[in-house]
């Protein structure tokens, strides 16, 4: 049952508002404020979320309105909204088993996610292109984008994630068998799931890593795990995973013949399989049914149950199950005495056991050379006088021996197949950690780069800080004594005018000095928070009448941050609405900031002219650098959508640890 149980990455909605604050709550909410929704991005980022809520229940509408999003994200050209709609949508054509169309739609993904260059969308995309080739049963190309994914993941330090894909990897490696790397990556899965306190992480890796240990035949500590799994399973209503669970306490308890035990575990697990429709659940629970009343000696218990868990199988082509289910049939037909019955099984079960193909082989060659042996014997007991018959029996002997051989050579041959196979395998692994290598020297560089700008980014704002303090308490203290001593002088009614005049200027200088120390170092970025700040800087750009500003801001009321946090994300939100009112030649424009995951997320869009974006890397602008730099120094990554006659976008979205 492993197969459900690949975590995929679904993108939520990462940025976005709307025009009025929703005061319900869930759904209906969502349905409400759709309803007044404006065909542009948000609209997309509300069609998914409407979706998320109802995929766990009705995933048919929630692919109706997955699908709303992805047609309304193509009108738009909004590569971003696409690439969600895919992440979202995949995880219910899974659901529906359209593995093909889920493969089709992820190999998409990873195009949008190297056009958008943003690597955290690669990486997902390739987890859940990973995902799909496991649906399929490929898992060559399955384990290759898995480890594509970790490489990425890896570099940007994301626990979560990397912890999601060593599930995935453990969970696959027990499904070919390879046990001590399921072993391994599932530990690690643990590991992380332990750290960052995530019970869907947790459990996924402790059930991975009892399958792994069932192979490796530690019965007690895979038992000790699996219980643990269990546990958590039905604290969050996990029926897959508790089902999945179950099934390995079953094989435990079986191989260390804790039969007590053995019915109860494989009677939950029937049910919490049926819960969830699962047809390879029902059967081999059917199956541990029956090992059960086989132990005690109820044969014919154990033929009506081995019969259920037959039928499963055979409808739904489960081939181990169906081996299993005529072994168990067959050894309760020898307990009845129907000895026919017993030859027929055994030879059923033996036929489908096509999945060990080289076990399948040594077992026809055992049979083979015991056949040889026993003809030859008898042809040393029969003094057959007829030459005829002494011909017939030394060709049907010579066709033995050669089937003998030919069953030799096959083994040879299946050995040398794994063998391969094993070193492929190991080979990419050895790729893997030499290109994580890499990796980690990069990042190393990139780290050095990041201390720089931020040495850069702290001193620019020091220096502001520095002249902006200058300016008032000096510049701005020397006109405001000069306006004083004026006042204090007696004017003759002739020169009134000129005086009044002169007053004026100096009024407008002070005046002019206030705004330019302000806008070097607002003193309301000092006092309040970083969203009253960006509200008061909005509001003070509207009252300019350069831009019509619009202001909004989303989880945000509670969000406490450094100072040099909240500079550097003020000073990129200015510098982008001065850029706006310099060349766009707007008339509105909106800021959005969302906090939600630990995460910021700005959205600045304009009415504007529009531009080619070609021209922010070939000009080499100061301002876009400084821009650039200032990201960085906050580990955060952007996205510019313009186009000419059609306004600018540019998404930003900053981590917060």
């Amino acid at each position: 049952m492993k197969q459900s149980f690949l975590l995929l990455f679904t993108v939520l909605l990462l940025h976005g508002s709307f025009a009025q604050p929703v005061k319900t709550s869930g759904k209906e909410a969502f349905m409400q404020t759709l309803q007044s929704a404006k065909e542009d991005t948000n609209k997309v980022l509300l069609l998914i979320k409407i979706g998320n809520t109802m995929e766990e229940n009705q995933p048919d509408s929630a692919s109706y309105y997955y699908t709303l999003a992805g047609n309304l994200s193509k009108k738009l050209n909004y590569l971003r909204g696409t690439f969600k709609y895919i992440s979202n949508i995949t995880a219910v054509l899974n659901i529906q088993n359209k593995f093909d169309t889920s493969l089709a739609l992820n190999l998409q993904s990873i195009e949008i996610a190297k056009q958008l260059k943003n690597e955290r969308y690669l990486a997902m995309a390739y987890n859940n292109t990973g995902s799909s080739y496991y649906n399929i049963k490929d898992f060559e190309k399955c384990i290759d984008y898995f480890l594509k994914a970790i490489v990425i993941f890896d570099k940007q330090k994301e626990e979560y994630s990397l912890g999601l894909l060593y599930a995935n990897l453990s969970g696959i490696y027990a499904d070919m068998n390879f046990n001590d790397l399921s072993y391994s990556y599932g530990l690690k899965a643990i590991g992380i799931g332990k750290a960052i306190l995530d019970t869907t992480l947790l459990k996924e890796g402790l059930n991975n890593t009892s399958s792994a240990l069932l192979g490796l035949k530690k019965y007690d500590s895979a038992l000790v795990l699996s219980n643990q799994s269990i546990g958590l399973s039905r604290l969050t209503n996990d029926t897959w995973t508790l089902a999945s669970c179950l099934l390995d306490n079953c094989k435990a308890y079986y191989h260390t013949q804790r039969y007590n035990f053995l019915l109860p575990a494989a009677n939950e697990a029937f049910t919490a399989a049926t819960s969830i429709n699962s047809s390879e659940g029902m059967a081999k629970a059917y199956l541990f049914k029956s090992l059960y009343y086989l132990n005690e000696k109820n044969y014919v218990q154990a033929e009506i149950f081995s019969e259920k868990g037959i039928a499963i199988a055979n409808a739904k082509q489960i081939k181990d199950a169906l081996q299993e289910g005529y072994n168990n049939l067959s050894l309760a037909e020898f307990g009845l005495g129907n000895m026919a019955s017993f030859h027929k099984y055994a030879a059923l079960s033996d036929s489908v056991e096509e999945l060990i193909l080289s076990d399948k082989i040594i077992r026809n060659t055992q049979e083979l050379g015991a056949k040889y042996a026993l003809n030859k014997k008898q042809t040393e007991i029969d003094d057959l006088a007829n030459e005829k018959t002494i011909r017939e029996l030394e060709l049907g002997q010579r066709k033995q021996t050669i089937s003998w051989l030919i069953g030799l050579l096959l083994v040879i041959v299946v050995i040398g197949i794994l063998n391969y196979h094993y070193q492929q395998q190991k080979k990419k692994l050895l790729q893997a950690e030499k290109i994580v290598h890499q990796q980690k020297i990069t990042e190393l560089e990139n780290e050095k780069l990041l201390t720089a700008t931020q040495g850069i980014v702290q001193g620019q704002e020091e220096e502001r800080s520095r002249l902006a303090k200058d300016l008032h308490d000096g510049l701005g203290g020397i006109l405001s004594s000069t306006k004083y001593s004026l006042n204090n002088i007696i004017i003759s009614a002739e020169n009134a005018l000129a005086f009044e005049r002169t007053m004026a200027m100096l009024d407008q200088s002070i005046t002019e000095l206030r705004r330019v120390a302000h806008n070097m170092m607002p003193e309301t970025l000092m006092k309040l928070s970083l969203s009253e700040a960006l509200e008061d800087f909005c509001e003070q750009v509207t009252q300019s009448g350069a831009l019509q500003v619009s202001y909004q801001s989303f989880g945000t009321d509670t969000l406490a941050l450094e100072n040099q946090v909240k500079i550097t994300v003020y000073r990129i939100i200015q510098e982008l609405i001065n850029n706006t009112i310099k060349h766009a030649a707007a008339a509105t424009a909106t800021v959005q900031v969302l906090y939600n995951d630990n995460k910021l997320n700005i959205t600045i869009e304009d009415d504007g002219k529009g531009f080619d974006k070609t021209i922010l890397t070939d000009s080499g602008g100061i301002g876009y650098k400084n821009l650039q730099s200032r990201i960085s120094f906050l580990k955060g990554t952007m996205d510019i959508q313009s186009q000419a006659g059609k306004g600018t976008s540019v998404y930003i979205e900053i981590p917060l640890q």
